[in-house]
């Protein structure tokens, strides 16, 4: 995992920043205490993740549990703990 802070552009959204560095959108939100919309020049801390899964079709959480060899209770630690596991969903290792 990789920490560091990112200067927010012009034209970035959260979302967009998150997906860009592979850190967790929920994440970035609890460690940055974010209440309203980022906008150009906010600094904000990122936890990055180096390993990501994208889930596959039909895939639930004790499939990818198995898939990815770790348990279910790391995946949904590192992830906010999502109420369910959808087609293109980003997982975070």
């Amino acid at each position: 995992m990789k920490k560091f802070f990112y200067r927010v552009c012009r034209g970035d959204t959260l979302l967009s920043v998150c997906n860009r560095l592979n850190a967790p959108v929920f994440a970035v939100i609890k460690n940055n205490n974010i209440t309203r919309e980022i906008k150009e020049g906010d600094l904000i801390y990122i936890e990055s993740f180096e390993n990501v899964h994208k889930v596959l079709p039909f895939e639930d959480l004790p499939a990818l549990a198995r898939r990815l060899r770790v348990s279910e209770g790391e995946i949904l630690l590192k992830n906010g703990n999502p109420p369910y596991f959808y087609y293109g969903l980003t997982v975070y290792l």
